[in-house]
This record gives structure tokens, sequence and C-alpha cells, in this order.
């Protein structure tokens, strides 16, 4: 039952001051979503809890960042490499285990080179790959850059590059990843916090935030885009991009800030928004297992997929007082409800907040329990 003249199941908790510095300036931030995504499926019970009827089957897309300040151009994550089988045997054991593993046929450095739309941006253009961390569907081919192409990692991770495969055998990331190029370890001392990250300043300017979120690995990265300034009001939007700081929003939503709403418009349900039908909260509150309106659908589940089961936690706690915001919006890497729902590449999603992305979308992965619903109403 909704509180007293609140819009929402249960009543939110105020949350903290996110303290993000102020600026005018801003980038560009286009999302490159690597195809294979929709076929590529994990068991979610891998990555969270509980059980939950209708989220019995996690496809991930896959999404990598081009970001443009000015004329100066960086990547944030480049996706799965299309040659997996030149990965580390490490990697292509795990992967060749995986009998769904599709194939690839373009990868996202491949998109990016193949861009018609005039856009001009090649590999040669990025000054920067940052690596939110060292897993197969991240990395992409560093070697395919040109040597000026620096490559940016998490402070855990500059020591791990020094050992990779053949030299370590064991190794998940490969002696070429970091061969003749600067590799830049982001230092997150200098005492800068956002919303309880340690951050950097990575342009200098205000526009594009790193931010430390340990926890899947060590070293492991988020970043805080700047996507425009408006100058009358003062206010700023924002991007998030969450990379594997958690892999389905249910871990992120509901919460005690931001409960289930009374009502979703548009629904999450497809049928429902072809008939512009509106959602009751209370229908996405009975799917829950625990029932609570200001609780997360998932926990994270500890095992293999979390380095640090308790820094993961914390970032995801720190994630919920950004998410809370409206101003910011938030791409985790493999949250499919976003597929078809955002500006891709070569557009940029800076205009999200006009365009209503984020409200749109902020309880869209309900959809996946849209044939529990329609049983339990038949």
């Amino acid at each position: 039952m909704a509180t007293n003249g609140s819009q929402f199941l249960a009543e939110p908790v105020a949350p903290p001051k996110i303290n993000i510095p102020t600026s005018k300036e801003t980038v560009q931030v286009r999302v490159i979503n690597q195809e294979i995504g929709l076929a590529f499926s994990m068991p979610p019970d891998i990555f969270f809890s509980p059980a939950t009827p209708g989220f019995t089957d996690l496809s991930m897309p896959i999404f990598a960042f081009v970001i443009s300040h000015g004329d100066h151009h960086i990547m944030f994550d480049a996706g799965i490499r299309r040659d997996w089988q030149s990965l580390s045997p490490a990697v292509v054991g795990m992967l060749t285990k995986m009998a769904a593993f599709p194939p690839i046929e373009q990868d996202v450095l491949d998109i990016l080179e193949s861009d018609t739309s005039g856009l001009g941006i090649g590999l040669e253009d990025i000054e920067a790959l940052i690596w939110s961390h060292h897993h197969f569907d991240h990395t992409g081919d560093p070697s395919r850059f040109p040597s000026s192409t620096k490559l940016v990692v998490g402070p855990e991770l500059k020591e791990m590059l020094s050992a990779g495969y053949p030299a370590n055998k064991d190794a998940m990331i490969l002696d070429s990843d970091a061969a003749g190029r600067e590799v830049v370890s982001v230092d997150f001392s200098q005492g800068l916090q956002i919303g309880g990250f340690a951050a950097h300043d990575y342009f200098g300017d205000g526009s594009f935030y790193l931010l430390h979120a340990p926890g899947h690995t060590p070293g492991h990265m988020c970043a805080l885009a700047r996507t425009t300034y408006d100058e009358a009001s003062g206010e700023s939007t924002f991007v998030f991009l969450g990379a594997d700081a958690c892999h389905h929003p249910g871990v992120l939503r509901p919460n005690e800030y931001l409960p289930l709403p009374c009502s979703i418009n548009p629904s999450p349900f497809p049928s429902q928004r072809a008939t512009h039908t509106v959602c009751p909260g209370h229908t996405l509150q009975e799917l829950l297992v625990h029932k609570q309106p200001n609780k997360p659908v998932f926990e994270l589940k500890e095992g293999p997929m979390f380095w640090d089961i308790i820094l993961s936690q914390e970032t995801v706690r720190g994630m919920q007082k950004l998410d809370v915001n409206t101003r910011i919006f938030i791409i985790l890497a493999h949250d499919k409800s976003l597929v078809g729902n955002m500006p891709m590449f070569p557009k940029t999603v800076n205009n999200w907040f006009e365009e209503g992305v984020g409200e749109e979308t902020r309880w869209r992965f309900f959809q996946d329990c849209e044939s529990v619903v329609l049983n339990k109403s038949s």
C-alpha cells in the first residue's frame, strides 16, 4: 500500500549529497552495442539471487563507449575481440565450455572502423583505451590500436599487465595488450570523492570522471560523464558507465532511496505499452520474492563472479545513491533492457534527459517477467 500522499509504495529515504564538482564542460558519449550480446547468455544464479520467476536467462548485450572531448577521443571498454580464440588459454578454455557461445562476426573495433556516417573517428584517433577491468568481454584487442594510444587501467592492474600470457601461462590477459604502448595506472589518491567513490578528473575540467569501484575485480572502474550543462539553471546531466559493478538493474532497484512507484508509465511490459496501459506498482511488488517495495529484486551472489563481495556490495550502494538522481542515467555494460531504448553509435546519448530515456527505462528490466504476470492474470 502506498504511504499517505506518496507516489511510492514505501516512503523513500533522502539520499546523501553526491557532491559532483560544478563545471560547464561536457563530453559526447556514444554507445556501441556489440551485436553478439543478445545471443550471449549466462545463468543468472552465478551473478545474483534469489531465483525470481521470469528472470531465468541472462541474455547480455555488450556495451562499449566512445567519449569525445572536442577533438580528443577515448574509449571506455572495447567488448570481445572477434578472434577470441587468440585470447589466453585460460580464457579460451572457459569460453569453449560455453556450448552456446556464438561466433563473432564483428567486434567493437570493427564497428568503429566501418562507420560510414561521416563521424570520422577511427582507431588512429583514439588517444586512450580505458579498461573498466581486465575481463575478456571488456578488453577488446588493444594491439589493433596504434602505439600512440595509451592503455588506462585501475590502480591494481598495471602489475598484472606486466605478467600476461605467454610469460604467465595462467594469465587472463596477453603480453601483447600492453606491448609497445604507455600504460597509465589511474591515481585515486588525490582526495576527490563523488557519491562515496574515489574519483579522478580525467580531462581536468569536470567533464569526465573515472571512479574507483572495486569488487567485481581488483581495480574495477566506473565512469561519470557530464552530458549537458544548462546555462540558465546551472544544472547538468550525466551518464554513469557502470561496467560490471553489477550485471542487472534489479541489483540496484528498487531501494530505500527509490522504492517501487505506485504506478509505472510507460509500463515495463511490451503488451501494456502497446495499449498505453499503466502498470500498477503492486503488480511488480508481487513478483519480488521478499515482497518489499524498497529492497532490490536481487542481491549480489558470493562466488567466482565477484573477487570481493563486500567491496562489490559497497559499490552497489554507492551507485544507488546516484541512481535516485533523475539527472544521472546509469548504463550497465550488460543491461539488455536498454537495447532499442537509447540512441546507439554513431549517435550520441547526450540528450537522454530531454528525450525521457532515463525515466522510460528505469523499470524496463521487469519486462522479463511479463509472461509470469500474464499467466497469473489469465
